[in-house]
């Protein structure tokens, strides 16, 4: 369990989750990034590729994710921000400090 607010970096803890249960938090998001399954509620951004029922807990869906983390960056850039290749650097950027972090946990 991890409550809100904990210092402790999350990369630590996803390190070594087997699921993560939450409302609507973008730690869903994190979770799937790093390759963690979630059960959230079907409102959180991450619903596409995560159970919505808790009753799957044991098994929770881990579905293929490129196609919806494309559709997720989609909604985050400008079109002028993804033809210059700066949402690419930001998602880039971001993909190597979340394995930073991840490598750093273990």
């Amino acid at each position: 369990m991890r409550e809100k607010g904990c210092a402790r970096p999350l990369a630590h803890d996803l390190a070594c989750a087997f699921v993560v249960v939450t409302h609507s938090s973008k730690v869903a998001v994190d979770a799937v990034v790093a390759g963690v399954p979630a059960v959230v509620e079907p409102t959180n951004p991450a619903a596409p590729v995560c159970s919505t029922d808790l009753a799957e807990i044991e098994a929770p869906k881990m579905p293929e994710r490129d196609a919806w983390w494309a559709s997720l960056m989609a909604q985050q850039f400008t079109l002028d921000e993804m033809r210059s290749g700066f949402a690419f650097r930001a998602m880039q950027g971001m993909k190597d400090r979340f394995n930073g972090l991840c490598s750093a946990a273990l």
